[in-house]
């Protein structure tokens, strides 16, 4: 689940029309690079045969290997389902396709995990654990490479009970541009009471990064658990398309992951 925006401004806007639009790579966004310059594209995922090929099959879902082409900002979402037992395989997947940063959902890390015991070379992680029960499990992630300006976005606390939305907001920068990257999970409830807090929760932090971050690149990344190819009548994905509709927000997975 990837959704972006061009800039927080109204549909027609004149300035809104001529923000650059966010080009996309199956499951990874694409934003310019200024400081790398283009060349050609680097060897597909679909050409490796080893380990790694194969590593997403046990145990991880909705990662997909794509194509870095030189001259491009890589943004890549892996529902990791577990971050510590596969910190090896993650390292190899960031150096081998380049990626620029990377939000992970399912971290399932618990507070006594520090930091200092999950490091990624040339890599920031900066994560948000779940805070209810069942710990250990869920949790968002982000890792990004240490040459970018990065800066968390704190979001007021949710005050409803009812509400499960794990979320981790943080503006990164380079160069002139700069991009909001949102990492949030929603644990796979279809209540009715259960939706309409988690996704209530969801647009009163997007409303919040409207207000205070207006004309930024907008991404919001990771796994609200609502099938957009599945049945039409279905309340979960009957939310989501209501919160796509109301902020002319662009669903960038078109096929299952």
């Amino acid at each position: 689940m990837t959704l972006n925006r061009a800039a927080g401004l109204a549909p027609g806007d004149p300035v809104a029309d001529r923000s650059p639009p966010v080009t996309l790579s199956r499951s990874a966004v694409l934003l310019p690079r200024p400081d790398v310059t283009p060349g050609p594209a680097r060897r597909s995922g679909k050409t490796h045969r080893g380990r790694r090929s194969r590593h997403r099959q046990r145990g991880a879902r909705g990662g997909k290997h794509c194509t870095n082409h030189g001259g491009n900002f890589t943004i890549c979402t892996i529902n990791v389902q577990s971050v510590k037992p596969k910190i090896l395989e993650l390292s190899r997947e960031l150096q081998f396709f380049d990626y620029d940063i990377m939000v992970l959902c399912e971290t399932w890390l618990k507070s006594r995990d520090a930091n200092r015991l999950l490091v990624f070379p040339g890599f920031t992680l900066r994560r948000y654990d779940r805070k209810f029960s069942p710990l250990g499990y869920g949790g968002v992630a982000v890792l990004f490479r240490d040459d970018l300006d990065a800066k968390k976005i704190n979001v007021p606390v949710s005050l409803n009970k009812l509400c499960k939305l794990e979320s981790l907001w943080n503006v990164f920068s380079w160069e002139r541009n700069k991009v909001v990257v949102g990492a949030v999970y929603r644990s796979p409830r279809h209540k009715a009471d259960a939706l309409e807090a988690d996704f209530e929760e969801l647009e009163r932090q997007y409303q919040h990064v409207l207000l205070h971050f207006p004309d930024y690149v907008t991404v919001i990344t990771g796994d609200l658990n609502c099938n957009m190819l599945g049945d039409v009548d279905s309340p979960a994905r009957s939310k989501l398309s209501e919160f796509l509709a109301t902020y002319s927000l662009t669903q960038t997975v078109s096929q299952p992951t």
